[in-house]
């Protein structure tokens, strides 16, 4: 028993503190010397500690605090958590006759301290406003460049106040709404077609952007505007893209990335930041722009093949709305990554938890693992469970789903913690 747990203690500290530097451990001055300091005080401690009952079990984590960014090493193994998630409201679908969403996505829907939900609807160029219960209370916007009129909405954001903004790209700036519903100014901002989520937080403008590295190489970088200059916060090696011709449909051509391309992931709240950057499974979580902790898990990413591409654009792809390109062309085409990514999303909770979507081909059951504010794994929710796109003041959770006959839909789940 001893020997097990002094094994698994030290092969977690090795992995962790002597893996490939990341760039933001180096920044932070989480050095490999650090790093050596803090595995051989694991090592010089006391071995006969190793049977005292109130030491932690091999599933608790361990902890490494060097140059102020704190690592957190959780259990390689899943832990069932025995919450039970029940919807309690749901809206759009086919059967919803007020109104129906054809495209959604979680940066479309927000909610505020208030307990409302924020709905962008992009086709109609208009955000709705519903109640906890998924009544509807308002809409607000319309076509147009004018207050309170949407251009191009990419996303939208609830900023200090309870101030809705939008992110609109034909009016290269947010589209504001106070939150009694009276259209404000809009203000002018740098906003990016391929990075529809954004984020006003309290030490600026978060947003995804693309440059290059010093060695030409193309990045995404995971940017804080400020007014003293931009900073960045993570960044990651973007796939390159290729121009692909869809033969089923007209000979159109795309650029387009490859299947299970990574992305930059990340989700802000109340000035506290984390992201993911595309490798393996490490979170890296920020307080405005300073490194304080980095999350971690043991947990080897996948082999990507043909059968898992296949099987991931098994409903084709839609392209101008009404052409269907066949599964095997898109996978001709666009080709595939090599590994999955470890993590397909992450959100705070109101409370400082991170919840984290597992990477996952589209016909497998999601996972979904929720860590306590300081980074503690607490245990992973059951497959299928959803995945929240907001945070209601009471606890529940509003996610993104889809109905039988797969149209977009906004739900409401209670949570139970057992």
């Amino acid at each position: 028993m001893v020997d097990g747990f002094r094994y698994l203690t030290l092969r977690q500290a090795y992995s962790a503190v002597l893996s490939a530097p990341r760039p933001n451990a180096r920044r932070r001055g989480l050095t490999l010397v650090h790093a050596r300091i803090s595995l051989l005080l694991l090592l010089v401690a006391p071995w006969g500690t190793a049977c005292d009952p109130a030491r932690p079990s091999a599933d608790d984590p361990m902890r490494i605090d060097s140059a102020g960014v704190e690592l957190v090493i959780g259990s390689a193994r899943d832990r069932p958590l025995p919450w039970r998630l029940e919807p309690v409201a749901s809206v759009g679908g086919v059967a919803d006759e007020r109104f129906s969403l054809t495209r959604l996505f979680p940066h479309d829907v927000a909610a505020d301290g208030a307990g409302r939900i924020y709905v962008l609807d992009r086709s109609g160029h208009r955000v709705l406003v519903l109640s906890g219960a998924g009544d509807l209370l308002d809409s607000l916007g319309r076509e147009g460049g004018g207050p309170g009129e949407l251009m191009e909405p990419l996303g939208l954001t609830i900023e200090a106040g309870g101030i809705l903004a939008v992110a609109d790209f034909g009016r290269g700036g947010f589209v504001r709404w106070s939150a009694h519903g009276d259209p404000l100014e809009w203000v002018r901002a740098p906003i990016f077609p391929w990075s529809p989520k954004v984020s006003i937080t309290p030490a600026g403008l978060l947003m995804t952007t693309r440059a290059r590295g010093a060695d030409g190489a193309p990045l995404y970088r995971l940017t804080l505007r400020r007014e003293a200059g931009d900073h960045t916060l993570a960044s990651m090696r973007r796939l390159p893209g290729r121009v692909v011709r869809f033969r089923s449909c007209g000979g159109a051509e795309l650029l387009v990335p490859p299947l299970f391309a990574p992305a930059l992931v990340w989700d802000a709240r109340d000035g506290r930041i984390a992201a993911y950057d595309g490798g393996p499974y490490v979170i890296d979580v920020y307080d405005g722009e300073r490194h304080v902790r980095s999350i971690r898990r043991d947990i080897s990413q996948r082999q990507v093949d043909g059968g898992m591409a296949r099987r991931e654009a098994a409903s084709g792809w839609t392209i101008y709305d009404n052409c269907i390109v066949p599964p095997d062309e898109v996978v001709r085409g666009v080709g595939y990554a090599d590994v999955l990514p470890s993590i397909m999303a992450l959100a705070l909770a109101p409370s400082g938890e991170v919840w984290a979507l597992r990477g996952r081909v589209a016909d497998e059951p999601s996972q979904v693992d929720v860590f306590a504010p300081d980074g503690t794994y607490q245990g992973t929710l059951g497959p299928g469970s959803p995945f929240p796109a907001a945070f209601l003041p009471d606890g529940r959770i509003v996610a993104v789903d889809r109905d039988s006959l797969d149209v977009p839909r906004i739900t409401v789940y209670r949570i139970t913690r057992r």
